[in-house]
């Protein structure tokens, strides 16, 4: 449809000045028709030609207002209806002389504004046949007056004029889009910059703050370990010698109790003892394949409500790794215990270790309890938070910090992978920094099925 081109900026921008243009002839093409001293041929014809301009030009301006441009796609029958227009003003009145031929300059200046370059050479042409017309017409065979000739040379003088200004304004209006689009990446990607520069300095400031406070933290743990811990050492003692004796049943199970208790206090207070307490740096060659089979056995002792299974899948001959020993069994029985106590009283649980995609081994426990709060996932590693009644919150937060210490990684995983069914997953990930031979594994390719016998209260991460 006519008018309806997508346009440019600066089309519009254009077409604004073009506007302001045919406003103007308008008003001056009024008062040539209606001036005193003149004497048109036909001033009712001019009056009527005057008002079609003046329809032409409202609907060009109700197009501009909407975003398009009047006959935007076809930009020669805008230069055709233009050039009879302008004849016809001429012919009725006064000829080829009339003031009214100067509105062809102005038509060549809006074709090299609002048009390609080839749009103003084809009007030109259009507007000196029509002028050439005019001058035929008036003067029948007789000699064309020298300034009428020089009216032509002017047209075309003013069409390359005005397009080689066009073109310049187009070019200077193009390289300053390009370097205000170049300026506005730059300004983005400086406030990207910023915004990562400030997002660091808040995430080190943050962990300033954060290690002060765990370095007080861990020396108050430490100093009440200390106190706590003798006084809690003989209350076991002598809670274990009173058990041994022959008691009343009722009295037997209450010291059952205490012993239970007792013992959650000792784990709590070893949990703050890993926690303040440094890593050791004691590291040699170490087949993890051992320490996994270790951690469950040792999880076999804590006590627990229901019958729980773990179920136990290395993968033979897995490298060995220059590692702290006692660090990753401390770490696997944490993810285990941890397991346990998420899963119901039958639950399942699966230990994989096994060589990693990406290198190294990883260790896998999988279990098949709820999943982590989703809000819950991005603070799951901090210490003090916890899900469980009787939690400290620190089991996770020790096993990363030891794991981290040996180079590794700990990672969460709501969805497994298949080689643990897809369950929930806590992941070791530990590079292989040493290669110390090949283990003895293929003698021990895999254990399954290691019963537990677990209860739900002892304190969980």
């Amino acid at each position: 449809m006519l008018g309806k081109a997508p346009v440019h900026r600066w089309d519009l921008t254009a077409e604004a000045i073009a506007l302001k243009i045919r406003w103007f002839g308008l008003v001056v093409g009024l008062v040539l028709a209606n001036w005193p001293s003149r004497l048109p041929r036909d001033t009712a014809a001019l009056h009527a030609i005057l008002a079609v301009g003046l329809l032409y030009t409202l609907l060009e301006s109700l197009s501009w207002r909407r975003g398009r441009i009047f006959l935007g796609r076809h930009p020669l029958v805008c230069s055709f209806l233009e050039a009879g227009y302008i004849f016809a003003l001429c012919t009725f009145d006064i000829g080829a002389s009339s003031p009214f031929r100067y509105y062809f300059l102005l038509s060549l200046v809006l074709a090299a504004v609002r048009h390609p370059l080839w749009v103003p050479y084809v009007t030109c042409a259009l507007h000196g046949g029509s002028f050439g017309l005019l001058l035929l017409l008036e003067n029948r065979g007789a000699a064309v007056p020298f300034e009428s000739l020089l009216f032509l040379v002017i047209m075309v003088w003013v069409t390359w004029s005005a397009t080689a200004l066009a073109l310049l304004l187009k070019r200077a209006g193009s390289e300053m889009r390009e370097l205000n689009q170049q300026l506005q990446a730059h300004q983005a990607h400086l406030e990207r910059r910023i915004a990562d520069r400030t997002r660091e300095l808040e995430e080190v400031q943050a962990q300033v703050v954060h290690q002060e406070r765990l370095a007080a933290l861990g020396s108050l743990s430490a100093g009440i370990a200390h106190e706590v811990g003798n006084p809690l050492a003989a209350i076991s003692g002598l809670v274990q010698t009173l058990r041994k004796q022959d008691l009343a049943p009722p009295v037997a199970l209450k010291l059952q109790l205490l012993g239970e208790q007792v013992q959650r206090i000792q784990t709590t207070l070893r949990e703050l003892l890993d926690f303040s307490r440094p890593t050791a740096a004691d590291r040699s060659a170490v087949l993890f394949g051992d320490v996994v089979r270790e951690a469950p056995q040792l999880a076999k002792s804590c006590p627990r409500q229901g019958a729980r299974q773990i179920q136990v899948e290395i993968e033979p001959d897995l490298p060995a790794l220059w590692a702290a020993r006692p660090a990753l069994v401390q770490a696997s029985l944490n993810l285990i215990l941890n397991a346990l106590d998420a899963s119901g009283a039958d639950g399942r649980i699966l230990v994989v270790a096994r060589q990693a995609e990406e290198g190294g081994v990883e260790l896998l426990v999988a279990d098949d309890g709820p999943a982590v709060p989703g809000h819950l996932e991005s603070r799951l590693f901090q210490p003090h938070l916890t899900t469980k009644a009787h939690g400290t919150g620190l089991g996770l937060f020790i096993t990363r910090k030891l794991i981290a210490d040996q180079g590794g990684e700990t990672t969460y995983l709501a969805q497994g992978p298949p080689a643990v069914a897809h369950l929930k997953t806590f992941r070791i990930h530990l590079p292989r920094a040493l290669v110390h031979g090949q283990s003895s594994e293929t003698r021990r390719s895999r254990e399954r099925q290691v019963p537990a016998a677990a209860g739900a209260d002892s304190g969980r991460r």
